[in-house]
């Protein structure tokens, strides 16, 4: 029987990998509608509530080892990996840092001389141009980068096949695309596209070949078959989660949960073990580097810092209690069902939208335009919003500097909330200097990124 896969397809494949993609092509021919885009019945934005709305239908079916494989899993190197290429999480973070001072620290002179107007134009100049960046890369250059790629990693290790999702291009892509709209002040977070960049980095690690860069080093050799190669991706993928958390055990949890419908026991401790590997090295390089500025604390991991839901409070629970949380959480999914029928609709309005042009530049202009226009409407809230809000005060004691204040009384807040235009008043007493200090609490949370604004909600 002639094959119906290309040769070019064929020469970086074993003989199982094609066996395989034969098979589920012939699944794909014989079941209408599973070729990536659906029927048009199916894809009707008419759908009712609980009509079924995947666009992406599983093949069913897992990647399996040889006879001649079988023991050559790739625990031996998940720990080497791991550490030999914990690049892209390191730099992710510190390059975000970089791009979301150097918008916000003039904005604050400006905002600082009541000069709200030059503070609004700089926001709105710096973060368009940063949203342009990101949005126009994954429109033009890689489409499949876009989104956080989680539905695209779960399709894959379910036995969906998507285009280019783990392209060197799209590794890529992905990381300028995210460090730019992170950095921008869009209301996002790194934290779904790390999911997508830790399996194209262990793509990568684990196979050390590209057809796109034509490298194909005789190393891992043993590695380059169906399953030990999705188990790499789904390991990598959870490893990254647990890095963007700080937890082993969260990352093993949404591996169980989410990512893969096929699960054993053995593919949960080597999980576990790579998530602890990515942890412990993520945590330990941004312990000594903030904006690659080198801060002096290599190796010491403060709680404040790496825990994002951190309990320093405990209190005596009433069955009561339980009452509201219920409530709040029939609310919740309530909402969130929701949320995902409007999403569902919106998008295949959008899709249907965009179908009606014909010519490509037409779509990518579009496109591209949705999000500077949401970034114009964010940008204009961040610096005028927090007009809004009341100045809270707060009184230091003995310090030089408005900014490093230590608080000598019962209120307590963080060093690093956000003046704004609040003013900064100091009295002598008695040999004594005092500073009474307003704060925004708004610019607070408007002026960071999503997670360090998360902080701040959660600060005691």
């Amino acid at each position: 029987m002639a094959s119906d896969l290309p040769e070019r397809v064929k020469t970086d494949l074993t003989q199982d990998e094609i066996s395989g993609a034969e098979r589920i092509l012939k699944f794909l021919k014989n079941v209408p509608g599973d070729h990536g885009s659906p029927l048009p019945e199916s894809d009707d934005v008419t759908h009712e509530f609980f009509a079924k709305g995947r666009d992406l239908e599983s093949a069913y079916t897992m990647a399996t080892t040889t006879a001649s494989e079988i023991g050559l899993g790739p625990l031996g190197h998940d720990g080497t990996n791991r550490i030999s290429c914990w690049g892209p999480d390191f730099f992710l973070h510190q390059f975000i840092e970089i791009f979301a001072e150097l918008k916000w620290t003039k904005a604050r002179k400006y905002i600082e001389e009541d000069n709200f107007i030059y503070a609004w134009l700089w926001v709105i100049a710096v973060s368009l141009l940063f949203v342009f960046i990101s949005s126009s890369s994954v429109v033009i250059l890689r489409p499949s980068a876009g989104g956080s790629g989680l539905p695209e990693i779960i399709a894959f290790l379910n036995g969906t096949v998507v285009r280019h999702i783990f392209n060197v291009k799209t590794l890529a892509i992905k990381f300028i695309s995210c460090v730019f709209a992170v950095s921008s002040g869009m209301p996002v977070g790194p934290e779904g596209p790390m999911i997508h960049l830790g399996s194209l980095v262990g793509a990568g690690c684990s196979q050390l070949k590209s057809s796109t860069l034509k490298i194909k080093l005789p190393f891992f050799k043993r590695f380059r078959n169906s399953e030990d190669r999705e188990k790499f991706y789904f390991c990598w993928s959870c490893s990254w989660v647990a890095s963007a958390f700080g937890s082993p055990v969260g990352g093993l949890l949404f591996s169980m949960e989410e990512v893969s419908s096929f699960w054993n026991m053995k593919l949960s401790w080597q999980t576990f073990f790579c998530c602890m590997i990515s942890t412990f090295t993520s945590d330990l390089l941004n312990s000594a580097f903030t904006a690659f500025h080198y801060e002096g604390n290599f190796g010491l991991f403060k709680t404040e810092k790496y825990i994002l839901f951190e309990v320093v409070k405990r209190i005596d629970l009433n069955i009561i209690a339980l009452l509201p949380a219920i409530i709040v959480g029939m609310l919740g999914g309530l909402l969130g069902t929701a949320f995902t029928f409007l999403n569902l609709k919106i998008t295949r309005g959008r899709r249907k939208f965009l179908s009606s042009f014909k010519s490509k530049a037409v779509k990518q202009a579009i496109q591209i335009s949705e999000p500077l226009i949401i970034m114009i409407i964010m940008g204009t809230l961040s610096v005028y919003l927090p007009t809004l809000l009341p100045c809270s005060t707060f009184t230091c004691k003995g310090v030089n500097e408005k900014t490093d204040c230590k608080l000598y009384d019962k209120i307590h807040i963080e060093n690093n909330v956000e003046l704004y235009n609040c003013l900064a008043t100091k009295t002598n007493t008695s040999g004594t200097t005092v500073y009474n200090i307003s704060y925004n609490e708004g610019a607070t949370l408007l002026f960071l990124t999503g997670d360090k604004a998360i902080h701040h909600l959660f600060f005691p």
